[in-house]
Formats: C-alpha cells, structure tokens, sequence
C-alpha cells in the first residue's frame, strides 16, 4: 500500500509541493510575496541490465522463437515509457534526453558506475535536477505454452512474459538514494498469425510489460518527490487525494499518515527526518482526471485536509 500525508497541527516539511527558483526565498520578493514554486526536476539515466540478464534473453529468444536481433524486439526501450509516463502526469519537469547524454558524456559515466549514487548526482547537478532516476531490468523473460480451447479440439499457443526491475531514486543535493522500489510486471497474450508476426507479436508483450512497469514506477517516483495528500474532506467518511488518471486506481487502499516530530542523530546531529505516524487507511472511490475521491475505511487518529 502507499503511503499519504495528513496534516496534524503542523506544516508538513517534508511534503513539499515544489521547489523556490535558485536564490529565492519565501517572503523575499520585491512585493513581499511568497517566492514563485517550480516543479520538481527530474533526470532519467539509461536503463541498464543486471549481469548476464540481457544476453541470457536474448539467447532464449533466438532458441525459443529464432529471433536474431533484440533490437527490434526492445523497440522504445524501457526508459522511454518511464520518461513517457513522469511527462503525462504533468506533476514534474523531465530533463531531455540529449542533454542528460552529453552530461554523462562529458563526466565520463560509464553503466557500471550508475551504482555510484555520488557520481550519478553530479549528472544531476550538470542539469540542475533535484533527482536522477536510475533503473534497472533485474529479469525479462518471455515463454510459450500450448493450451486447449475450450469445447473445440484445437490448441492455442499463449506468451507469457515477466519483468522484474529496481529503481533508484537520487536526491542530487544530497547525494543520497531517498527511494529504492523493486517490482514484477506479469503479461500473457495469445498468439494467432492473424495478429502479425512473431516479432511483432513478441514486440507488442515486451512494450506492454515496460508500459505498465514505466506507469508503476513513475507513480513511485512522483510519490518521492510529492507524496500523496488529502487536499479536501466532503465529510467525516469521504476526502479527496491529489492524484488523478494515470496516478491512482480505483481500489487502490492507502495508508495515511501524520507527521510527527523531527528526528536528529545523537551522534553526528544530522537531522533523519520526522518521524511518520499511521493515523488511518482510505480506499479509492472515483478517479477524476487530475483528484481522485475515496472513502476512509479506518482510523486511528485524525485524518484531516492537510
């Protein structure tokens, strides 16, 4: 289940809903205003395998389906619909792809050295970025079974394709890895030559595993940089959340939580936060395009508009 921010009595520090423009501050504008707020920024590194999973796959589709060339296979690859998605829910600013290529060009960042979260920020710094996302494909794998149909003496070959995958999330100003998520996407489809090719067919299974992982792992990637808040309460049992379409589900049951107070190493006085209290859950009733309504289905404290 995710995780949702309430207020209880405090500002919610660290449930930011942007970032102050370089230099500004709140309360500093020549009007005496409030400093304008940006969208987070936010940098996507090239996906790059886990030893030994890309060959492995590729030999397996060449034995199984005698496909020669994974390139046309992984036709966008999976960072495009991770980019794609962060793009459509409008809630971040994604830096091009070309720029982030010449960044890490000119650090001389090589895939092995995406494990290094302090080189990977200085990529981010390179761009201005307040994160850089880095994923991995820890697993692909594509296999064939014949099934029978149902009342007739035929047989129907059925794909199934799994991806498991682990995405980093960097904070650039810290150097520090604030999110780490690793996730499995299972797809099956039917295979008839009505359908096109075996390369198209096998195309059409990878591109919808990398499309529901890149939708799963944005969501997570948003809720790093803007966790999810109740923004309003119709009544003592119905609220609404700021995520819409694309971003939440219908169903979807989340736990909510309060912020409580701030903790601090005794040691080195670092500040670790604060500390996040569960004070209920709510279940999502209706997805709107850009708030979603749900209805809260346990409380154990107070789940307030934060």
């Amino acid at each position: 289940m995710r995780r949702l921010a309430v207020l209880a009595g405090a500002v919610c520090v660290g449930a930011f809903l942007g970032t102050a423009e370089a230099g500004d501050k709140p309360g500093a504008g020549d009007d005496g205003g409030v400093a304008a707020i940006r969208k987070a920024r936010v940098a996507v590194v090239p996906a790059v395998y886990a030893q030994e999973v890309r060959p492995k796959f590729e030999r397996e589709l060449k034995e199984a389906f005698g496909v020669g060339d994974f390139s046309t296979i992984e036709n966008p690859g999976y960072t495009s619909f991770i980019l794609d998605a962060l793009v459509n829910s409008r809630k971040l600013d994604v830096m091009e792809r070309e720029s982030l290529d010449a960044s890490i060009k000119e650090l001389k960042l090589g895939e092995s050295e995406y494990a290094d979260s302090d080189k990977v920020a200085k990529v981010g710094r390179m761009l201005n970025a307040d994160y850089v996302v880095v994923p991995e494909i820890r697993s692909l794998t594509v296999s064939l079974e014949e099934q029978k149909v149902p009342f007739i003496s035929e047989k129907q070959v059925v794909a199934k394709g799994r991806l498991c995958t682990t995405v980093r999330t960097i904070d650039v100003a810290t150097s520090r890895i604030v999110a780490s998520n690793m996730s499995e996407v299972e797809k099956k489809t039917r295979f008839k030559g009505a359908k096109g090719s075996m390369d198209e067919q096998l195309r059409d299974l990878v591109s919808s595993l990398y499309r529901d992982s890149g939708r799963q792992e944005a969501a997570g990637i948003i809720d790093t940089a803007y966790p999810i808040k109740i923004i309003a309460m119709a009544d003592e049992k119905t609220c609404a959340v700021n995520r819409g379409k694309g971003a939440i589900e219908k169903g979807e049951i989340l736990v909510v939580y309060k912020q409580g107070e701030v903790m601090v190493d005794p040691d080195t006085k670092e500040n670790l936060g604060y500390d996040q209290i569960a004070v209920g859950k709510i279940r999502v009733t209706i997805v709107n395009e850009k708030t979603a309504q749900a209805e809260i289905i346990e409380r154990t404290g107070n789940v307030e508009k934060l």
